[in-house]
């Protein structure tokens, strides 16, 4: 997903669904497959997501 770093840049929340959406263009990420995303924010917040393509 560099390549998407170069192209964008970082664009803060937003790089969670520019790199998702890069995977499954790719390839990477195929239907029925499950995804894990997890953030971590400032001081002890932190957050998970379970999906299913």
């Amino acid at each position: 997903m560099d390549e998407k770093l170069k192209d964008c840049g970082h664009v803060q929340s937003s790089d969670f669904v520019i790199n998702f959406l890069s995977a499954v263009s790719a390839g990477i990420v195929k239907q029925g497959q499950y995804v894990l995303l997890c953030s971590h924010g400032f001081g002890f917040t932190w957050g998970l997501t379970l999906i299913r393509v």
